[in-house]
């Protein structure tokens, strides 16, 4: 979990105990209509953490979970102008799709291995661009390219909290 995300999470849970702690004692002491001070002590949690959301959840999420795929589409944007198949192999599940933020429509694949999807496009001296993380570059695409005698070059790498992403370039040798 980036660090960032802790004090988040903290805010988060402050906010929670207090609009329960402060419906309980409502409910609890209040003298003249407990039950509607309550639901207001309610209401008002659910506007501190809709507010909470919007100014410090948003630019959270932006940073550590988007922007590092805004990052990467750009910089394939041009390979991909130019005619080379962009993949996004093995993303998270919930995790934006870049057809969103690319001027080009990129391959997503979750797919282990990548090698079929890999070999129609290599055909012809052909290359591809492949956007992926550090860890199943090393785990599962490397082995992959030795043993189909393919080359990947790292044209880019970006690193966040959340871990090392590459933009590779994979070519016949």
């Amino acid at each position: 979990m980036p660090p960032a995300v802790m004090p988040f999470v903290v805010h988060v849970l402050l906010i929670l105990f207090v609009g329960c702690l402060a419906s309980y004692l409502f409910l609890r002491f209040a003298k003249a209509h407990p039950t509607l001070r309550a639901v207001f002590a309610y209401a008002g949690t659910t506007f501190a953490l809709v507010l909470l959301l919007g100014v410090e959840g948003y630019p959270l999420i932006n940073r550590h979970i988007v922007q590092p795929y805004q990052d990467m589409a750009i910089r394939a944007r041009r390979d991909a102008l130019l005619g080379t198949a962009v993949i996004f192999h093995r993303f998270q599940d919930r995790r934006p799709s870049m057809l969103f933020y690319s001027d080009y429509t990129p391959i997503e694949k979750k797919e282990a291995p990548l090698l079929p999807i890999l070999s129609p496009l290599l055909r012809g001296g052909q290359s591809a661009d492949v956007v992926i993380s550090r860890k199943n570059f090393e785990s599962s695409l490397m082995p992959e390219l030795r043993t189909a005698n393919l080359q990947g070059k790292t044209l880019f790498q970006s690193e966040t909290d959340g871990g090392e992403w590459l933009l590779v370039r994979v070519s016949n040798r």
